[in-house]
C-alpha cells in the first residue's frame, strides 16, 4: 500500500505542478502507468512474493513520474515561470538520478532476502536519501509557491499605486 501511495502521490504532485504552470493535458497514459504499477505490485506481493521485483517496480514508477515532473518544471513551464520552477525541477531530476542508480544496482546485485525488515545497509541508505529528497522537494515547492505569491502581490501593489497616482482625487488631495 505504501509504495502505491508514494507513486500515486507523485502523480498527484505532477497534476498540481501542471496546474501551477498552466499546462493541463489528458492523463490517460499516467492512469495506465498507475494501473500497471499496481498490478505488478499486487502480483509480486500475493502471487509470487519478491521484494527485489517490488523495489524495481517502485523505482520504475518513481522514475516515470519524476521524469515527467522534471520535464514539466524545467522545459514546459513558460519562461517567466521557469525561474520559479527551476529548484523543483532539479529536485525531481535528482529523484530520477537516484531511481536510475537504484534500478541498475537492483538489477546487478542478487537479492539477499525477501524480507523487507532484513535488508542491508544499501536499502537503509537509499530510504534515507529518498527522505532527504522529499524534504528538499517540500522546501522547493514552498519556495516556488511563495515566489508566485510575492509576484502576484507586487503586481497588485503596482496596479493600485498607478490607480492612486493617476486618480484626479489623489491630485486634489
Amino acid at each position: 500500500v505504501s509504495n502505491t501511495l508514494v507513486v500515486t502521490g507523485e502523480f498527484l504532485g505532477y497534476l498540481g505542478l501542471a496546474r501551477f504552470v498552466g499546462k493541463r493535458s489528458p492523463q490517460v497514459h499516467n492512469y495506465l502507468v498507475l494501473a500497471a504499477f499496481l498490478t505488478i505490485q499486487l502480483y509480486f506481493i500475493f502471487v509470487r512474493p519478491n521484494l527485489a521485483a517490488r523495489n524495481l517496480n517502485v523505482s520504475l514508477g518513481l522514475l516515470v513520474m519524476s521524469l515527467q515532473c522534471a520535464w514539466l518544471a524545467l522545459h514546459q513551464a513558460r519562461g517567466d515561470m521557469r525561474r520559479m520552477t527551476r529548484l523543483v525541477g532539479l529536485a525531481f531530476s535528482v529523484f530520477c538520478l537516484v531511481s536510475v542508480v537504484r534500478i541498475f544496482v537492483d538489477l546487478a546485485k542478487a537479492p539477499t532476502s525477501n524480507d523487507f525488515f532484513r535488508t542491508g545497509a544499501y536499502d537503509t541508505i537509499l530510504l534515507m536519501i529518498y527522505q532527504m529528497l522529499l524534504i528538499l522537494l517540500t522546501f522547493s515547492l514552498a519556495l516556488m509557491i511563495n515566489q508566485r505569491l510575492l509576484r502576484e502581490i507586487q503586481a497588485q501593489e503596482e496596479k493600485f499605486t498607478k490607480a492612486f497616482r493617476l486618480s484626479p482625487y489623489a491630485i486634489t488631495l
